[in-house]
C-alpha cells in the first residue's frame, strides 16, 4: 500500500478537502435519502481512503462495524474511498451488533473510481438476532471511463434499510450489483438499488434474492435509468423471491427508464415457494424435512453468495 492514504475522516475533511467536496458536488448534492443524509450530518468518524495510480492491492481490506450497546444507542460511520487510475481493490465490510438494547446504526460508503480502476466490495451483517438494532446502510458510487464496480451485500433483521446509488459517468463503465437477504419473525428488510447510465457502452447487471419467512416483509426496489447519450448500453435486472409462510410478504419493483436509442435492456421478478418435489425426493434419501429445506434455501441465497469476493 506504498503512498497509499488512511486515515480518519475528520482529520481528511480538511487535508484532502477537494476531492470530497468534488464528490459532493458531483453525486451528494441532489441526495434525499433521509437516513444518508441524517448519517452525513452525524457521524462520528470513519475513514478516508486513496489508493493511487497504478496500486493493485493483493489482499483485501477489511473494515469491521462492531456495535456493542448496554443502553440506547446511535452510532454513525463514514468510509470515503479515492481510486486512482488503473487502481484496484476489494473492500469486504462487515457489520456485527451485540446486546440486547435498542441501537440506531448509520454506515455509508462514498466512493469516486477514476478511468480504469477496479473495485471489489461485499457487506454482510452478521448480528446475532437478538438485537433491537435500526440498520441503515448506504453505497453511493461515480465511475469514471471503463471502470468497474462489484458489489455483494448479505442483509437480515430485525429493520435494515440497504440503499445504493451508482453513478456510471464515463464510457464503458460497467457495475455489477448483487445481495441477499434472509427475512424471519417481524423483520422488515428494504432494499433500494439505482443505476444511472450517463454515457455510451455502459453496463449494469443486478441481481437479488431473498427469502421471508414468519411475519417478515421484504421490499426491494431497483431502478436503472438509461440517459440520452448512453446509447449501445447494456442493463438487466432480476429480483427472486422465497415467501415462506402465510404472514410473511414481499414486494419488489423493477424499473427500467430509457432515454437512449440502441440499448439492450431486460428486468424481471418472480416469486414462489420451496420446490416440493426437490423436498420429496431429499426427503426420500433420508433427509429430515428441516434440513432438505434450509438445504434448499441455502442453494437458493448462494447463487448470489458464490460471486461475493
Amino acid at each position: 500500500m506504498k503512498n497509499s492514504v488512511i486515515q480518519p475522516f475528520t482529520k481528511a475533511a480538511r487535508s484532502y478537502a477537494p476531492l470530497i467536496e468534488s464528490f459532493h458536488a458531483t453525486v451528494l448534492h441532489s441526495e434525499k435519502d433521509p437516513l444518508l443524509l441524517f448519517n452525513l450530518m452525524t457521524y462520528q468518524d470513519g475513514l478516508f481512503l486513496y489508493i493511487p495510480p497504478y496500486t493493485h492491492l493483493e489482499r483485501p481490506l477489511q473494515i469491521l462495524h462492531l456495535v456493542e450497546s448496554s443502553e440506547l444507542l446511535q452510532a454513525s460511520s463514514r468510509i470515503h474511498l479515492v481510486l486512482g487510475h488503473e487502481a484496484s481493490i476489494t473492500l469486504l465490510e462487515t457489520s456485527l451488533h451485540e446486546g440486547t438494547h435498542k441501537t440506531l446504526h448509520l454506515s455509508s460508503l462514498t466512493c469516486e473510481l477514476a478511468e480504469n480502476a477496479h473495485l471489489q466490495h461485499a457487506y454482510f451483517d452478521l448480528s446475532e438476532r437478538k438485537t433491537h438494532s435500526v440498520q441503515g446502510t448506504f453505497l453511493r458510487s461515480s465511475l469514471k471511463k471503463a471502470s468497474s464496480l462489484e458489489s455483494t451485500s448479505l442483509l437480515q433483521g430485525p429493520f435494515h434499510e440497504h440503499s445504493q446509488k451508482i453513478v456510471l459517468q464515463g464510457e464503458d463503465s460497467s457495475v455489477k450489483v448483487q445481495g441477499a437477504w434472509g427475512g424471519d419473525e417481524e423483520d422488515q428488510l428494504r432494499t433500494t438499488v439505482c443505476v444511472d447510465h450517463k454515457n455510451m457502452r455502459c453496463r449494469s447487471r443486478m441481481l437479488f434474492n431473498g427469502v421471508v419467512l414468519g411475519k417478515a416483509i421484504s421490499i426491494f426496489e431497483g431502478t436503472i435509468t438509461i440517459h440520452e447519450k448512453a446509447s449501445l448500453s447494456e442493463a438487466h435486472e432480476m429480483n427472486r423471491n422465497l415467501i415462506l409462510d402465510e404472514g410473511s410478504k414481499a414486494i419488489s419493483t423493477p424499473n427500467l427508464i430509457i432515454h437512449a436509442d440502441d440499448v439492450k435492456a431486460q428486468h424481471g421478478v418472480t416469486y414462489g415457494k420451496l420446490d416440493q418435489e426437490a423436498l420429496l425426493y431429499m426427503r426420500s434419501r433420508g433427509i429430515s424435512k428441516e434440513a432438505a429445506e434450509k438445504m434448499l434455501i441455502r442453494g437458493f441465497l448462494q447463487e448470489v453468495l458464490q460471486e461475493a469476493p
